[in-house]
């Protein structure tokens, strides 16, 4: 989870000619919004669209499925953090090896939260749920940061595994959900870093990682 303030080219409320992806979300077919034709087709997973303000600027908007600040992105998150922990406390549980599978639900979730807690102090003020940036906050590239580009996401995946793991196995299909859902969610957060900040290009050069060092 990264936040950064948007530029001062970033005036909302006054854009012309907004793109809006529909379709399967980041790789749909691009309509504009003001009715004067079809835009492009967004072919890159990873790229959420920019458009042109009335001041020569470029504001990110995360698309018409994310609402304005990724709203929905954090509701999908909640649902299937959720779905996670029911099925882990509710769902079958094998007898098989439970003392070796709860020490390792129990390192594994002990690391996810060591991560997400560092995560957090190295935001600083810039932590938020929400995909867009907060104003006035610069790009985090301190403490856990230096290791992966979204280390907060990384914890909750650990945390998510963990469950599956010590409680019934078939909580690993919506911890796997959990994952994907993050995974689009940083994309989005990446792209409106980089539309609002020339220096996280940079940054996401140097650190090549966006989970797991080696991985994803």
């Amino acid at each position: 989870m990264r936040r950064a303030a948007p530029s001062g080219n970033d005036v909302t409320g006054r854009n012309i000619g907004i793109i809006r992806v529909r379709g399967d979300g980041l790789a749909g077919i691009a309509e504009r919004a003001d009715g004067r034709g079809s835009g492009p087709t967004s072919r890159d997973p990873d790229r959420w669209d920019t458009d042109l303000t009335r001041n020569g600027g470029t504001e990110a908007h995360p698309g018409t499925s994310l609402g304005a600040r990724g709203g929905r992105w954090v509701l999908l998150q909640i649902i299937v953090g959720l779905a996670v922990v029911l099925v882990g406390a509710f769902g079958p549980r094998p007898r098989r090896a439970l003392g070796l599978r709860r020490a390792i639900a129990l390192v594994l979730g002990a690391f996810g939260v060591v991560t997400v807690m560092a995560a957090r102090r190295d935001l600083g003020d810039a932590f938020s749920v929400f995909p867009r940036p907060v104003p006035g906050t610069p790009v985090a590239e301190a403490g856990a940061y230096r290791l992966v580009r979204h280390p907060m996401y990384a914890g909750l995946v650990a945390q998510a595994a963990a469950v599956g793991i010590a409680g019934s196995p078939w909580a690993l299909a919506p911890a796997g959900m959990l994952a994907l859902v993050l995974d689009r969610k940083a994309a989005g957060e990446e792209a409106l870093l980089g539309a609002t900040h020339p220096e996280f290009a940079g940054y996401r050069s140097r650190t090549r990682w966006r989970f797991v060092p080696g991985l994803r």
